[in-house]
């Protein structure tokens, strides 16, 4: 068997496998380009990025809210995923999930509950909750109880507004940072204060 027709076989067995869509064969001593009919491949895959994406929400309730009437926060965390297959989330888990709320001025918080193995630790001015960990598509959220101020002199015209901050001390490599935070801004009727 000639080097020609060992080159031409291999060509056809790697057309039949799919592998190959088009060859250069040597025929005859001189080099003739030939076209092999047969599927083409798509391209290699591009590069994708699968780290995390961790966004927050934050909203509040009721909204109006009387002065001196309990009223909550609910902090909703997710990892984005990077991609689905057959409508499942890919990507990489974010591990040490950290999220803090900024409590506004004259709120303090009065229970803290948490899901996703989140443990939070109130204090006076903050919420700070950390120690979970989220897959691709994971969701947490945190709700924070307290009592709507009594001082209108702490409000801005009857609102206060807060602020989530999802790891707020970076140690997270994300796709996006700049989904990092979210505010909610909540209505104390003036008339309630009197």
């Amino acid at each position: 068997m000639s080097i020609h027709t060992s080159v031409r076989r291999a060509a056809q067995a790697l057309l039949a496998t799919g592998v190959l869509a088009s060859a250069v064969l040597a025929t005859s001593g001189a080099a003739s380009a030939q076209s092999l009919s047969g599927p083409v491949l798509p391209p290699p895959p591009h590069t994708i990025d699968v780290r995390p994406d961790l966004t927050v929400t934050l909203t509040d309730s009721p909204d109006p809210v009387s002065a001196g009437q309990p009223f909550s926060y609910t902090m909703t965390v997710r990892n984005v995923p990077a991609f689905s297959i057959n409508g499942q989330p890919r990507g990489d888990t974010a591990n040490i999930v950290q999220v803090r709320q900024v409590m506004p001025q004259g709120v303090s918080p009065t229970s803290v509950s948490a899901t996703g193995g989140l443990q939070c630790f109130p204090s006076a001015f903050d919420v700070i909750c950390s120690g979970g960990s989220l897959v691709a598509g994971g969701v947490a959220t945190v709700t924070v109880r307290a009592v709507a101020p009594t001082n209108p002199f702490v409000t801005s015209g009857g609102h206060i507004v807060s602020t989530a901050t999802v790891d707020p001390f970076n140690l997270v490599a994300e796709r996006n940072e700049a989904n990092n935070t979210a505010s909610a801004d909540t209505l104390i009727p003036l008339n309630s204060f009197f």
